[in-house]
């Protein structure tokens, strides 16, 4: 987790010094067209920075965040940003890290009313009054979720002695997809009751930033 964490620090340290010379030409672009960038056009930004400014693997998430506030003073003013800015969808926890994701479903669980307790990268547990916790298993790498991680789900319930576990994908689940008997409750949540929960929900897009 240390080692994710890092990374993360690393790529936003060099995204923060070059977006001011980014920023600009985007800033431009937006004014032209008088409109948001397309997604062409956020990944000719990806572009841009990993080719001539060497930058890497780029934390898309964060990008994201950046060129969105950009669109939310040049196309809507300061005074108007809170009412037109973006909130976290579902398609960017597909671009997300473990450990961006594990942030934005805390954020999401903290909203209904939890206590919520970080495991690691890829758990949560979640804590209400008068009710026994529940086991939260995190999985944003496979669009496709097959039997090995409901197996390990229900393995980390066994350890942590706990009766319901959910699991928060943002893809869908294999039909090879079995419920042992006798593991407790386990919810499955696809990607698209994530998404209809964020989309509710509208997250900031700063949780990423906490």
């Amino acid at each position: 987790m240390a080692y994710h964490d890092e990374m993360v620090k690393v790529r936003r340290k060099l995204l923060e010094q070059y977006w001011p010379r980014v920023l600009p030409a985007v800033q431009r672009l937006m004014k032209q067209q008088n409109a948001p960038l397309t997604a062409n056009q956020f990944e000719a930004v990806c572009l841009w920075l990993q080719q001539d400014f060497h930058v890497g693997q780029v934390d898309r998430a964060y990008l994201d965040l950046l060129i969105k506030n950009a669109e939310a003073e040049v196309l809507y003013g300061q005074t108007t940003r809170a009412t037109f800015g973006r909130y976290v969808t579902v398609a960017d926890c597909e671009d997300m890290t473990a450990l961006q994701f594990a942030r934005v479903i805390h954020k999401l669980f903290e909203h209904f009313g939890y206590q919520v307790d970080p495991l690691d990268e890829s758990g949560l547990i979640l804590r209400a009054p008068m009710r026994p916790p529940i086991l939260v298993g995190l999985e944003v790498h496979n669009i496709v979720i097959h039997q090995p991680v409901i197996d390990h789900v229900i393995q980390r319930q066994r350890e942590h002695n706990m009766s319901h576990a959910i699991l928060v994908t943002v893809g869908r689940f294999g039909e090879d997809i079995v419920l042992p008997l006798g593991t407790g409750t386990i919810e499955l949540w696809d990607g698209d009751r994530l998404g209809a929960l964020l989309d509710r929900v509208r997250l900031d897009p700063a949780v990423l930033l906490s």
